[in-house]
């Protein structure tokens, strides 16, 4: 077995070992249980290790490098604001405004 991806999310270690294993390609992950990764110490942090045979190597790094690639295309595709967000916005502090007026008018009411 040879490392082919050392990461630091719990969850993309085991995404990569399942796209490895849906191309055919035998991977294990290390450091699995997320109660015992990093316990050799707090400097290595928390990192599931992702393993595969030495002969399926040059595959993984291509399933590896793929799905690298979709995650920066997602990441710039999530860079375009959606619609409802270039919409403009009241400001917190106008919200506090109309309720605080409403409240002083319905205890004024309810006064007389």
């Amino acid at each position: 077995m040879q490392l082919l991806y050392a990461s630091p999310s719990f969850g993309f270690g085991h995404t990569l070992r399942i796209a490895l294993e849906g191309e055919g390609i035998h991977a294990f992950c290390s450091d699995a249980d997320n109660a015992v990764a990093g316990l050799g110490g707090p400097m290595a942090g928390l990192q599931t290790r992702v393993y595969v045979a030495t002969d399926d190597y040059a595959r993984a790094v291509d399933v590896l490098e793929r799905m690298l690639s979709e995650d920066v295309a997602d990441a710039e595709a999530e860079r375009v604001p959606p619609e409802a967000a270039t919409q403009q916005q009241v400001p917190m502090w106008g919200v506090i405004v109309v309720v605080a007026v409403a409240i002083a008018a319905v205890g004024a009411i309810l006064e007389h």
